[in-house]
């Protein structure tokens, strides 16, 4: 969803599937987060953006203990010294049983998202 200023953007939903709708990483939780955060990549890419637009990031993981690997992947991606603002909500499921992480984003362009005519 673009907002209406054309440059901020939100992102919700990011799970591990692939582009058939497949679940990638199994009970993986690191390669599971690593989808996520490629899918993420792709939603921005798709407005013109990158992953270091994003100033605010909101991560749902079904099991604390998986935080150290969710702290890895996620410094793998962000800008170097200038992570976005995170919130972590641990549940107990998400929409379907085997997902472990579902990730949403705000970014802020630095250009005006440009629609096809």
């Amino acid at each position: 969803m673009v907002a209406p200023d054309n440059r901020t953007v939100y992102i919700a939903g990011q799970v591990a599937f692939d582009s058939t709708g497949q679940l990638v990483g199994g009970a993986d939780f690191k390669a599971q987060a690593q989808r996520v955060y490629e899918n993420l990549r792709r939603a921005l890419t798709s407005v013109g953006g990158s992953l270091d637009d994003v100033v605010k990031t909101t991560t749902f993981i079904t099991d604390v203990k998986n935080l150290s690997t969710l702290r890895e992947v996620r410094a793998q991606v962000s800008r170097s010294g200038r992570p976005p603002a995170n919130t972590l909500v641990v549940v107990s499921s998400l929409a379907r049983p085997e997902l472990m992480i579902e990730l949403e984003a705000i970014a802020v362009l630095s250009q005006s998202v440009r629609f096809a005519q």
